[in-house]
């Protein structure tokens, strides 16, 4: 799921980079797609930040937030928090206008493009949640907890062993 936000920074600079003049052509082959709004009939040419703020990660991410929610896991809140507000900064930069207030509603065919103002505003807000989630201690931290369980699968291991350097 991480591994492929560069990927889709990558794929998709692409196809805009002769537009910043990171790269030219002029050949026939080079279609105009950020001309066409990024759409060229099928093709997902300039689509995967798109793809992966709204199916790689979107829906995933609020999944962590929800279920970090009612586990009291806030670094596991404030990092899905901090991942989500990076994504879909990326994808505003990227298209201008993207879906935001109504991203990830349910049982909804159509959505509404919200403007920058809007998104940035949003962003700023997961941001501060995701600052204060991630600077919580009111509950066990996820850390510490994964710290305690590798200790004792290092213990169990260990104490099965017949030598201390047997993992």
């Amino acid at each position: 799921m991480i591994g492929a936000i560069p990927r889709g920074l990558q794929y998709d600079s692409r196809y805009c980079a002769k537009y910043v003049q990171n790269f030219g052509a002029n050949t026939a082959a080079n279609v105009n797609n950020m001309d066409r709004q990024g759409y060229n009939a099928g093709s997902d040419v300039n689509g995967d930040i798109w793809r992966q703020c709204y199916f790689g990660l979107g829906a995933n991410l609020d999944y962590i937030i929800k279920s970090g929610t009612e586990k009291a896991q806030w670094d596991y809140v404030g990092a899905a928090q901090v991942l989500k507000a990076m994504m879909f900064q990326y994808t505003t930069d990227y298209h201008g206008e993207i879906i935001f207030t109504e991203a990830f509603k349910e049982n909804q065919a159509f959505f509404k493009y919200d403007d920058q103002e809007v998104i940035y505003a949003g962003i700023d807000s997961i941001l501060r949640l995701a600052i204060n989630n991630l600077s919580r201690n009111d509950a066990s931290p996820t850390s510490t907890r994964l710290a305690k369980e590798i200790i004792s699968i290092v213990a169990i291991r260990h104490a099965g062993s017949n030598s201390p350097g047997d993992f």
